[in-house]
């Protein structure tokens, strides 16, 4: 496949999405662009409110989705982008917004002043990426359009090599009133070693629709489970609304007998490769037409990469399936657990993390 930006250095975005009626365009772009450029941030109550919403949509999520809440915080101790990504919309976001609501009351003054810089140095000509999901007609529109439009300069540019550090709190349980767990278990696979395939592709359907769901929602009782893998190594195992804990982290260490005994039949092959395929080609708006071709600029995605996928995928075998139990059994050795749930489980099993921390 063709070359990626490495996880440890990254781009990040500040991202802008609107849809515009074609005969609107120019009022349109030029609407944002205002909003964007001419901000200010003088309204303390206004701005306190919404600080106070965005908190309380936090909270919300994490009673309704704490294994997304998990999920993210075990990615942030293997890679420094997810930790990023973890301080910008995760736990530790929430954290931040905590803090920002105690300075809102506190020290206005400075908030404000940091908001005003941000904007100026997010929002430059140099910096400026433009997605259209449209036409010919409606792409000449836009560029038209952009090319009225007085965005300020800056030294700020496009840079691929920003740096991040990991998150150092690792093993950890969150505890909260909840009467159920989200017990995440994952980390990074050697990509030298075992470098991702479409296989891996058909290896997540078979594990989140075979094993996973059987031996944790059907026989552990939990509402839902699943596997994650992305094509940089990073990997979880998940479950959500769970009764149990330690059970289910055996569940997980489990994987590779599972896999080492696996057999499947050609018939049962094809049904996990046209599940796997299905999931690949369902029908996109064309909002998530545009949102999956940038994601696959931004990542360096070719269509030659995403054919060998395929072509991956459609081979798959079930010597395939078992030849992956050796890349688990290294991957399990320095695989790191988080858990969101009932306090009283978490604590009755706490030497399995090293932080704890009540939510």
């Amino acid at each position: 496949m063709s070359e990626k930006v490495p996880s440890e250095k990254f781009q990040t975005y500040f991202a802008v999405k609107t849809k515009i009626l074609q005969g609107g365009i120019r009022s349109g772009l030029t609407f944002v662009m205002d909003i964007l450029k001419d901000t200010r941030f003088e309204d303390q109550k206004r701005i306190t409110e919404i600080v106070q919403i965005i908190k309380s949509r936090i909270e919300m999520s994490m009673n309704q989705a704490g294994h997304n809440i998990a999920a993210a915080r075990l990615a942030s101790y293997v890679e420094p982008v997810s930790n990023y990504s973890e301080d910008i919309r995760g736990l530790g976001y929430y954290d931040f917004i905590c803090e920002l609501t105690t300075a809102l009351e506190t020290d206005f003054a400075t908030v404000q002043l940091k908001l005003n810089e941000l904007l100026t140095q997010l929002i430059s000509k140099e910096a400026l990426s433009v997605a259209i999901t449209g036409d010919q007609v409606i792409y000449d529109e836009v560029v038209a359009a952009l090319a009225t439009i007085d965005l300020p300069h800056s030294d700020n540019k496009a840079d691929a090599n920003r740096t991040y550090p990991l998150n150092p709190s690792i093993n950890e349980g969150l505890k909260t009133s909840s009467k159920v767990q989200y017990v995440v278990k994952g980390g990074l696979i050697d990509q030298t070693k075992y470098p991702y395939s479409g296989h891996i592709t058909v290896l997540k359907k078979i594990l989140s629709y075979d094993y996973l769901w059987n031996q944790v929602r059907v026989l552990g009782g939990a509402y839902g489970s699943g596997f994650v893998m992305q094509d940089n190594g990073k990997w979880l195992f998940w479950s959500y609304r769970d009764p149990n804990l330690v059970d289910t982290l055996a569940v997980y260490d489990k994987v590779v007998a599972y896999l080492r005994a696996f057999d499947a039949s050609d018939y049962e092959m094809t049904k996990y490769i046209i599940g796997t395929m299905g999931s690949m080609d369902m029908p996109l708006s064309a909002r998530q037409k545009g949102a999956r071709a940038v994601a696959r600029y931004q990542k360096g995605l070719q269509l030659a990469d995403i054919q060998q996928t395929r072509d991956e995928i459609l081979s798959t075998t079930a010597a395939d399936i078992r030849e992956m139990a050796n890349m688990f059994a290294d991957a399990l050795e320095d695989a790191k657990v988080c858990v969101f749930g009932n306090s009283d489980q978490i604590d009755a099993q706490s030497e399995l993390f090293d932080h704890l921390r009540e939510l």
